[in-house]
């Protein structure tokens, strides 16, 4: 596993059977996965704060839709820990159910900041 995939605890950050799915659906071209990872990585903060400015709104549709944007995309990179955080804030914004939504917001954010750098490593060149 290469430097950067894993979490301090040794557990990796993206699943490495869908980063080669993804090389081998676009030919395996560094610089269209570059691309693809700049995207991602410049539409995340995008999503995150529609989740904050939904919550604070009370805007349950807002939430559910950023977060199913965010859960689909991270799949791409097989950022599990990532994906399974913002399915659950999904699910909660479609029942309207916002006022538990701190806890999950607060796992998103931690997640992503463990599969930020790996994700990032991707448009380097690095394999997990």
């Amino acid at each position: 596993m290469s430097e950067g995939f894993e979490t301090e605890g040794g557990e990796s950050v993206l699943d490495p059977q869908a980063v080669e799915t993804l090389k081998e659906l676009i030919g395996d071209d560094p610089e269209i996965i570059r691309d693809i990872v700049d995207a991602f990585l410049e539409d995340v903060p995008d999503r995150l704060a529609e989740i904050t400015r939904g919550l604070a709104d009370g805007d349950a549709e807002l939430v559910r839709r950023a977060a199913h944007t965010l859960k689909g995309n991270c799949l791409t990179f097989g950022a599990f820990a990532f994906a399974d955080a913002c399915r659950e804030l999904e699910e909660t914004a479609k029942d309207g159910g916002l006022d538990a939504a701190g806890p999950m917001v607060a796992e998103i954010e931690g997640t992503w900041a463990a599969a930020r750098p790996a994700i990032a490593a991707l448009a380097a060149g690095a394999a997990p």
